[in-house]
């Protein structure tokens, strides 16, 4: 039998198989709609576990500190006398006021919630990114099974492997470690705070901008360019999107090769 005549075609996607066990890749809409969903749950898992962290941390009682330093030292004062709301800073300009700022980052009150609010920071965003990303692209696509996210589970999205088998554990490990948590995660973070720090130097700022800008366009080329379609997430775990709503998984490469020639002998 020709090539050609066991060619079949998938009314949702368009995509022309050749076999029923071959992976369809899923409408772009669908991706980007899942990757939204996923994203905004992300932010909110996040926004929890910091809140929690941040609390068992102590990062108020940090930031009181400094706030006390810098009242009693008058760095900053009242907005209104006697009203008890402290947020007008003085004038850095001002002999007075210099000699204020001075006396006050030398207090070790200041000395010590400046320190335990700058680590705070760094505990926080680490335990919160960690913790959402593991929860979201890691524990949940092994519950949810194929890979798949909440976003994806919802837009009937799926994963196999390049040799189109479902996903194994492994790979979504290295999928969540790799390229979720270090590149999308850590990566963005860093960068994030190389531009803070450019205030430092211009350096800073410039590498910031010049990491981030070649994450962005090595995902866009990948999303856009590649066969696949995937990101450089899924390219480092060997993994490729799939339409759910007409995969057929198989859990070995015997498997799918043992199916496909049924299918062939079959036909």
């Amino acid at each position: 039998m020709s090539k050609k005549s066991k060619t079949t075609t998938n009314k949702n996607t368009k995509q022309e198989r050749f076999s029923i066990y071959d992976s369809v890749l899923p409408k772009t809409s669908k991706r980007v709609a899942a990757w939204i969903v996923d994203i905004i749950l992300l932010l909110v898992v996040a926004t929890g576990i910091a809140f929690i962290v941040s609390a068992i941390y102590g990062m108020d009682d940090y930031l009181k500190m400094t706030n006390d330093a810098m009242i009693n030292h008058g760095v900053l004062i009242e907005k209104t006398p006697g009203s008890g709301i402290f947020d007008t800073y003085c004038d850095s300009k001002d002999a007075v006021c210099q000699a204020a700022q001075k006396a006050c980052i030398n207090d070790p009150l200041y000395i010590k919630g400046a320190y335990g609010t700058f680590y705070g920071i760094i505990i926080i965003l680490s335990v919160a990114i960690f913790g959402s990303t593991l929860i979201m692209e890691f524990i949940l696509p092994l519950i949810l099974k194929h890979g798949r996210t909440i976003g994806m589970r919802f837009f009937g999205i799926g994963y196999v492997t390049d040799e189109g088998i479902d996903a194994p554990v492994r790979s979504i490990f290295v999928r969540f470690l790799f390229g979720k948590l270090i590149l999308e995660g850590l990566i963005p973070v860093i960068s994030f705070a190389l531009f803070i720090m450019g205030s430092l130097g211009a350096k800073y700022g410039l590498l910031g901008i010049i990491f981030f800008a070649i994450e962005i366009l090595l995902n866009i080329y990948m999303l856009c360019f590649t066969p696949n379609k995937r990101g450089v997430h899924d390219y480092i775990a060997r993994l490729k999107p799939c339409d759910n709503s007409c995969q057929i998984y198989c859990k070995t490469s015997e498997e799918l090769a043992s199916k496909k020639a049924a299918e062939d002998i079959a036909r």
